[in-house]
């Protein structure tokens, strides 16, 4: 068996032409595709019939009426009804390409390059396809070019089935009442650390339901917007405000206590919600301590409960914060970009009145420093030998990379990068606001044995900076004793698909993940395979990790969590990796079918 995403092959030298074609793959969904029968020549070559079928990738079922097409759209077809397609390319023009003759002359040069165009599309036949249909996505991974190389013989082109969540948004007394909006975030994760990112928002319809479609599997946490109630012409702005707080599924008051929904590949979620119509006070909090001048970005939510839902303004013609808020205590957050960054954090409650008289000040950005110390082994005579090439035996300033990146974006943080500092072994993070920051640290040749901040061990957990600390520095740890482990990914066979065979050539572009195990003191580390399914990883924490080797980059897939990683027990392998140990897998790792 063999897979593919979206490329096409280029012929060498046609650049202006590449250029173009690369531009139509990047703007397009990408769809998997399988081969299913051995061989020895290549698939397209020329005059060649090129067949295959679409399949459900969840139940591997055929799908009828898919549209199939080639990246240039010069080629489509719709499968059958039990997903068939089949293309007829015509030879391949055997004329040698017209002439590109060096000229001054824009309009002559713009004919030629137009000529070579058309003689390109000649004699291209492509050896990946595009397919779409409604109610399916199309498999996000990364296009690479195939080979001559590859098997023969028809292919298997996977759909994912779309999720959706619906349901019904219930009003009390609803009638001439604006629906307003709900919206949907998605949890993410990046080198193995959680956030929630924003997927889409839609207008509740006339009858209270709403539709989020096209949704790849994943865990979604779902809430409606802050509505104010406004119903010409019986409203009056002196008159009391009523309005409708978020609801964050089932029934919840912020964001973080917000129930998940994990939705499985081609799953439709019902979610309904009934709102609470509350009085609303107007809310008026000045900005003193830096000029208005600048962008300013602000967040506010229940006191102490990151998270999306409720708005406040900045009027910058007054200087001052304004909106309007049900009872209850909230902390406000406001950035402002100028020469250099300010913020502000500000909790107050709301209770049965008007908010007035407050006022949240704008301080400076704190810098934090960063004390980066060695622990590197003596280099010894046969150090190349036994190491190979180490790079450089010290870290000098600026060596190192650290960067903090915001475990989520509603909390109005900002990524923050590391400079060199003065001394030797040590940098600084500048214009820092506020907030909840995972640490993320490079080095050349080692890795991070200690991260740590006030006694915070920064390697799993947050950094969560407030309006102080500058003082306190962050401590790192370097060794240079790390383990190396190299192999190759191979396909699995696939018994499901009619015809497939078990032996394969190796995946380009596929991802293998480390992934420690239980109470191991083992970092997460992820690589990308070669074109030829090779990887190799070098400096290593020690460890205990399982490896896992997936077609596409896992974004929605908590690998750090103990009870996700159940379901992968029987998959991948085991290593016990100790310091400076050389690990060569004598077997190929398996793909992992991907959830």
């Amino acid at each position: 068996m063999w897979r593919f995403s979206c490329a096409c092959p280029a012929a060498a030298g046609v650049f202006v032409l590449a250029l173009m074609l690369a531009t139509q793959l990047c703007a397009r969904p990408q769809a998997q595709a399988t081969g299913i029968e051995g061989g020895q020549t290549n698939p397209l070559a020329d005059g060649d019939v090129v067949q295959g079928t679409v399949v459900n990738r969840v139940t591997h079922e055929p799908v009828a009426r898919v549209l199939v097409f080639t990246p240039d759209d010069r080629f489509a077809v719709l499968t059958d009804d039990r997903g068939r397609f089949e293309f007829k390319f015509p030879p391949r023009d055997g004329t040698a390409p017209p002439n590109q003759a060096p000229s001054d002359d824009p309009e002559q040069v713009q004919a030629q390059q137009r000529a070579l165009q058309i003689w390109f599309a000649r004699i291209l036949h492509f050896e990946t396809f595009f397919a779409r249909k409604p109610g399916y996505l199309a498999l996000e991974h990364e296009t690479r070019s195939t080979t001559n190389s590859r098997p023969a013989g028809p292919m298997i082109i996977e759909l994912e089935p779309e999720a959706r969540i619906t349901g019904l948004v219930q009003l009390p007394d609803a009638d001439g009442v604006e629906r307003g909006q709900i919206q949907i975030y998605r949890q993410e994760f990046q080198e193995g650390q959680p956030s929630w990112r924003m997927v889409d928002t839609v207008k509740i319809r006339a009858n209270g339901e709403f539709r989020f479609a096209e949704l790849p599997a994943g865990t979604y946490k779902l809430f409606t917007l802050e509505q104010m109630e406004r119903i010409p012409p019986i409203f009056n702005a002196r008159s009391q405000l009523f309005g409708y707080p978020p609801v964050y599924f089932p029934n919840s008051k912020d964001f973080a206590s917000a129930m998940p929904i994990h939705l499985a590949a081609g799953a439709t979620f019902e979610g309904n919600i009934s709102l609470v119509r509350r009085e609303y006070y107007p809310v008026r909090i000045e900005v003193s301590g830096a000029s208005s001048q600048g962008g300013v970005s602000l967040a506010v939510y229940p006191q102490g409960r990151p998270g999306p839902g409720y708005e406040l303004g900045f009027d910058p013609g007054e200087g001052a914060i304004r909106g309007f808020l049900p009872d209850g205590s909230y902390t406000l957050k406001l950035s402002l970009q100028q020469d250099q960054g300010w913020s502000g954090v500000l909790n107050f409650t709301v209770r049965g009145g008007p908010v007035e008289g407050l006022a949240v000040a704008l301080i400076p950005n704190i810098s934090l420093r960063v004390s980066v110390k060695t622990d590197f082994q003596p280099q010894s005579s046969n150090d190349e030998q036994v190491r190979g090439v180490r790079g450089s035996r010290t870290i000098s300033k600026g060596q190192v990379g650290i960067s903090l990146m915001p475990v989520d974006s509603f909390e109005n943080g900002r990524a923050a990068f590391a400079n060199p500092a003065n001394q030797e072994n040590e940098e600084t993070i500048a214009d820092i606001s506020p907030g909840a920051y995972w640490v993320q640290i490079r080095a050349p040749a080692c890795y991070v044995v200690s991260a740590t901040w006030g006694g915070a061990d920064l390697l799993r957990h947050p950094l969560v900076v407030g309006t102080d600390g500058a003082g306190t520095p962050i401590e790192v740890v370097l060794r240079d004793d790390g383990a190396e482990v190299s192999g190759t990914v191979r396909e699995p066979g696939n018994d499901n698909l009619p015809g497939a065979k078990a032996v394969a050539p190796p995946p380009g572009n596929a991802t293998v993940y480390f992934v420690p195990t239980g109470d191991s003191e083992g970092q997460f580390r992820s690589i990308r395979t070669t074109e030829n399914g090779q990887f190799a990883l070098s400096q290593i924490p020690p460890g205990t990790y399982r490896l896992l080797a997936f077609l596409t980059e896992q974004k929605n897939l908590d690998l750090l969590n103990p009870v996700e990683m159940r379901k992968y027990e029987s998959k991948g392998i085991v290593l016990q990796l100790a310091p400076d140990q050389r690990e060569t897998l004598q077997a190929p790792l398996t793909l992992v079918d991907e959830p």
